[in-house]
């Protein structure tokens, strides 16, 4: 049996109350509230590719208490 494990910035749900395009409109209205204009960041942060590798690249520093895990289990033919 293999075990497949979502982390919880990698699976949409495990983002929950967030969804992907909601997680991204509050990450652009902190980074713009301390960094440049809002009209910068949603363009830097507008491709789904990119927001999905900074995603990728968050999952390994995100250590807050209380993430949310999702497990798959495949079963051996």
């Amino acid at each position: 049996m293999s075990i497949e494990v979502l982390s919880p910035l990698m699976s949409p749900i495990n983002l929950f109350p967030y969804t992907i395009d909601s997680l991204r409109d509050a990450v652009i209205d902190r980074a713009s509230q301390r960094l440049f204009g809002r009209s910068f960041w949603r363009l830097a942060l507008g491709s789904d590719r990119l927001f999905q590798t900074l995603l990728s690249l968050a999952g390994h520093f995100d250590n807050r208490p209380g993430r949310l895990y999702s497990f798959v289990a495949y079963k051996s033919a």
